[in-house]
């Protein structure tokens, strides 16, 4: 897409992008906003694995809601909205 284009259809978008790019304040939230998402893509892998780990039975409910120090009702709650079935309570 051409950017002069892009520029006088969106001013609004290039001028937040020109911030981002080409300021040290831009710079710095984008660092700050990538350390921030890379924290919650470690942490769902990490639930993920748990969750996986207790549905296979390597872990009790109990021991993956302390793993992730939860509550075993806040641990059942997110392995079920995540998809993985809750195996009985020992």
């Amino acid at each position: 897409m051409d950017s002069l284009f892009f520029q006088g259809e969106f001013p609004a978008i290039s001028n937040a992008v020109k911030y981002f790019k080409k300021t040290e304040g831009g710079n710095n939230q984008m660092a700050m906003t990538y350390k921030e998402l890379m924290k919650v893509i470690k942490d769902d892998a990490r639930s993920e694995e748990i969750f996986s780990s207790v549905e296979e039975g390597d872990y009790s409910v109990e021991r993956g809601a302390e793993k992730l120090k939860l509550s075993v009702d806040e641990f059942i709650k997110k392995m079920e909205e995540a998809g993985y079935k809750v195996p009985a309570l020992a």
